[in-house]
């Protein structure tokens, strides 16, 4: 009988067994290559604000997801998840307020995750 418990049997036969079946293959895990990161915009004015920022990018595992964050510092970590930014473009938002935005994208495919750079958005007053 082929169980673990079977002392002919070397453990290890079963570990490697084991990984063999359960574990995922992270080798073939899919690339994602961002080609195009988000532009900053540093010449928006509070009240009159519009565009957006984009990010382009490739997968070989097919469909990409994308979650835009804001941040308050300069960093593409440590951000709070915006709802509803799921897109490959994100439309800033016009009720920004005199300062300094960050934003910044993670893309998604299956087990993967790229993080876009920063981009900055400098709103000034009217």
């Amino acid at each position: 009988q082929a169980d673990q418990d079977n002392p002919a049997i070397p453990s290890l036969v079963f570990s490697q067994w084991f990984a063999s079946v359960y574990e995922p293959d992270y080798t073939t895990a899919p690339v994602i290559q961002i080609t195009n990161q988000p532009v900053a915009l540093t010449e928006l004015i509070e009240g009159s604000i519009s565009g957006s920022l984009s990010v382009t990018a490739t997968s070989t595992a097919g469909a990409l997801t994308y979650q835009w964050h804001v941040n308050t510092a300069n960093s593409n970590s440590g951000g709070s998840a915006i709802p509803s930014a799921n897109q490959a473009s994100f439309p800033i938002p016009t009720s920004l307020i005199a300062g300094n935005y960050f934003y910044y994208c993670v893309l998604t495919a299956g087990v993967r995750q790229v993080t876009s750079n920063v981009a900055q958005v400098t709103v000034t007053g009217d």
